[in-house]
């Protein structure tokens, strides 16, 4: 199994026992309590559909007063490395956090993408495409900083991100992955939810998806 531990520690100044909870974690993440001031929460074995930053709540109590605490975990697969985790946190826009938009046809219509600061998905900061003002027959692209993959992720790479698609009355809409492997001057396809109006308008997410791009390593 693959497992990795995190220690949780606290003291009461009127010495009493105090007790740990998690407040809903998900199903690969258990806490076990160690002593009346300390505590490990486990994770172990978390699939593909995990892989990413998770914001984890824990409580700890006296019986009376009750603190509760976020942790910021980034969930990974066992011995590979993360080339690079973007979260907006310290991002006043994008610009600022190395992301760029890319449009089509080279056709600036107004740039539509921006840093939200409480994300659909978490709460956290994130990126955000904005519906005003309209759009229609029109793509516009988040591009991430360049990240030098064939030297460092063997033969395998994944991209993880969280999402919230807020679809409204929008109708023909296309949420896709693009990949370059000549620092953009070509784009390749990875990943592609299609919506139209058969989909009836409902919003999807906030969900993790993770999609692989090993076949564009070099």
């Amino acid at each position: 199994d693959a497992v990795t531990d995190i220690a949780l520690h606290a003291s009461d100044g009127d010495g009493d026992d105090l007790s740990f909870t998690l407040v809903d974690p998900p199903d690969f993440i258990t806490l076990e309590a160690l002593s009346a001031e300390a505590a490990v929460i486990h994770v172990t074995n978390p699939s593909a559909e995990d892989w990413g930053t998770l914001s984890l709540e824990y409580a700890v109590t006296d019986g009376s007063f009750t603190v509760t605490e976020i942790l910021e975990i980034v969930i990974q697969y066992p011995g590979e490395a993360l080339l690079l985790q973007e979260d907006f946190d310290e991002a006043a826009d994008l610009d600022a956090a190395g992301w760029s938009v890319r449009f089509d046809a080279n056709e600036d219509k107004g740039a539509h993408w921006g840093v939200l600061a409480g994300g659909a998905v978490n709460g956290s900061p994130a990126a955000r495409f904005n519906w005003t003002p309209s759009v229609s027959d029109y793509g516009e692209w988040l591009v991430s900083p360049m990240v030098d993959a064939g030297a460092t992720a063997g033969d395998e790479l994944r991209l993880s991100f969280g999402h919230k698609l807020d679809i409204d009355s929008q109708t023909d809409v296309t949420l896709a992955v693009m990949v370059s492997a000549d620092g953009g001057e070509s784009w390749n396809e990875a990943w592609v939810l299609p919506l139209n109006d058969a989909d009836g308008g409902d919003d999807i997410g906030p969900e993790t998806r993770v999609v692989d791009l090993s076949l564009w390593l070099a």
